[in-house]
């Protein structure tokens, strides 16, 4: 029979727990960030599912036509290659990326629709924001209201399930 010691080790663990706190820490990064816009970061933070440095989500140089972002998340989603589909952090990040793309979309289309707001620099816009235009923050929180986990897509979906009540 196999017994199961409960000696202690002799590593200090049991002793000194804020070892256990350091071990598992993040390492601080002090270096400049890497922007969301660089065309080829999905090839760089992702090497185990692009060896070869190609077919990354902005790579143009190698398809014969052009794939939008929900078809390039599709294609990797349902690939038949299983090292893509099991890798958590890149699903997570294609999500992300999802999620970026409808806010950019619903906020640009928000304001090009927002009555008076054609010609609005910047300072004015912001300052219409402070002051809280209704107009302004309708079509604002109706752009948002599709991204999942927003109160905007809960209260929606609330009303909708009302709705179907009635």
């Amino acid at each position: 029979k196999a017994v199961v010691s409960t000696q202690s080790t002799g590593d200090g663990f049991e002793n000194n727990p804020q070892w256990l706190d350091s071990l598992y820490q993040l390492l601080r990064v002090d270096d400049d960030p890497i922007s969301l816009q660089e065309p080829n970061l999905d090839l760089l933070c992702f090497p185990e599912i692009f060896p070869w440095g190609i077919g990354g989500r902005n790579t143009t140089d190698d398809r014969e036509r052009k794939v939008g972002g929900l078809q390039y998340e599709r294609s990797k989603l349902l690939s038949r290659h299983g090292h893509i589909r099991r890798n958590v952090p890149y699903i997570f990040s294609l999500g992300q990326e999802n999620e970026r793309r409808k806010i950019s979309q619903g906020i640009y289309a928000s304001l090009r629709n927002v009555k008076g707001l054609k010609n609005v620099k910047t300072k004015d816009f912001i300052e219409r924001l402070k002051q809280n235009d209704p107009d302004l923050q309708r079509r604002l929180s109706r752009s948002v209201r599709d991204i999942p986990g927003t109160a905007e897509y809960w209260n929606h979906q609330r009303k909708k399930i009302d709705a179907m009540c009635v």
